[in-house]
């Protein structure tokens, strides 16, 4: 699994995102039809997905910091060039969110995240056609389930904590 993640992780920065910062930087002509800012937070997208992958494999030899580089990196760029329905920039919040949550144990920036572009993406719904209001849909489904899940899980734990805490004090007097 880690020789899979480098090999793709090789190609991502070596040729891919190179190659795509350098078009959007006029420096040669785009090939296709993928704008390339869509391309780049595309390939950034999947090089913190990747850099995730190996910090879940590999513990305490920096992916996690270098999946939340490449996360904030994709999410500036499709917060400056996509629109908040973007099925991209909605799977990029969704992938930094859980990121967040999982990887980094930071639940707040979790939560927080998953909501900002739930609730930007709600607000402008009624401007999509039919294809692309699936994909975005379906994302924004799953963002508000982890934010259903998460939230949950939060309530439950400061429950468990505020009862340990009652009994404790219960217990020395």
């Amino acid at each position: 699994m880690k020789t899979i993640c480098m090999e793709v992780l090789k190609v991502l920065e070596d040729t891919l995102v190179p190659n795509i910062e350098k078009i959007i930087s006029g420096g040669e002509k785009s090939e296709g039809n993928t704008p390339p800012p869509e391309a780049l937070v595309f390939y950034l997208k999947m090089a913190g997905d990747y850099y995730r992958y190996l910090s879940e494999i590999v513990v305490k030899e920096g992916y996690d910091k270098k999946a939340e580089e490449k996360y904030k990196k994709g999410t500036s760029l499709a917060e400056e060039h996509l629109l908040a329905t973007h099925p991209i920039r909605l799977g990029l919040a969704l992938n930094f969110s859980v990121c967040y949550y999982e990887i980094l144990k930071n639940p707040q920036a979790a939560c927080d995240m998953a909501k900002k572009a739930f609730d930007a993406a709600i607000s402008k719904l009624d401007t999509l056609d039919e294809a692309s209001y699936k994909d975005s849909t379906l994302i924004m489904q799953l963002l508000r389930d982890n934010l259903t899940l998460w939230t949950s899980s939060a309530e439950k734990e400061t429950e468990e904590t505020t009862n340990a805490t009652e009994t404790e004090m219960a217990a020395e007097q």
